[in-house]
C-alpha cells in the first residue's frame, strides 16, 4: 500500500498550474529543484516521475462539495 500523499496544497496547485501552462514533467521537476523546493519526502531533487504521480493523483482526488456558506 502506498503512503498517503503529504504535500502542501499550495505547492500542488503550483505544480498543476505549471502543467496546465504547458510545462513538461521534466521542466516542472527542474524548476522546483532549482528553486530549492523540497520534495514531499524532504529530498532536494525532484524527479519527473514524481511530478507525474502527483498530477495523476491530483486528477483523481474528489472535488470537495461547496459548503452552504460558499453557495450563498
Amino acid at each position: 500500500m502506498r503512503r498517503p500523499r503529504q504535500i502542501d496544497p499550495a505547492l500542488l496547485a503550483h505544480i498543476v498550474a505549471m502543467n496546465a501552462a504547458g510545462s513538461s514533467y521534466r521542466k516542472i521537476a527542474a524548476a522546483l529543484t532549482d528553486e530549492g523546493v523540497p520534495t514531499p519526502t524532504g529530498r532536494a531533487k525532484w524527479n519527473p516521475s514524481s511530478i507525474g504521480g502527483l498530477l495523476t493523483s491530483a486528477a483523481l482526488d474528489p472535488v470537495p462539495s461547496p459548503t452552504a456558506a460558499e453557495v450563498a
